[in-house]
């Protein structure tokens, strides 16, 4: 499979998910915002209990397009404290932090080796 054959299904698969699985989020640095179209999604982290038990960690992800992360008229990469504003199934104005989950993984990371999207980790911390 050629480089460009990959390249064009990923950017074809990234428009597919921003048109049915995606919803307007608002991301927040600061003073800063923007409304971005996300993909909610979560990533499963197995975690070792001081009893030696494994157990499966769960975070809330949300997938957003690289260049759609534009706060200031600068395009950024997530940082831990940034806040997206979302609402939950019962239309709850739920308030998500980006942070690293705790087991060694960042707080984002690449989707693709094309570096076309964040999948970005967050916590729940503020519900209304």
């Amino acid at each position: 499979m050629s480089d460009d054959l990959l390249k064009s299904g990923l950017a074809s698969l990234s428009v597919w998910r921003k048109e049915h699985r995606g919803r307007i989020v608002t991301y927040s640095r600061g003073e800063d915002e923007v409304e971005i179209t996300a993909t909610v999604d979560r990533s499963r982290f197995p975690i070792v209990t001081e009893e030696g038990q494994e157990i499966d960690f769960m975070v809330r992800d949300y997938i957003v397009d690289v260049a759609d992360l534009v706060l200031g008229d600068e395009t950024v990469t997530p940082a831990e404290g940034d806040k997206i504003a979302d609402e939950d199934a019962d239309e709850k104005a739920c308030i998500y932090e980006v942070m690293a989950p705790g087991t060694g993984e960042p707080a984002w990371r690449w989707t693709d080796g094309y570096r076309r999207a964040f999948r970005i980790h967050t916590k729940l911390v503020s519900e209304t």
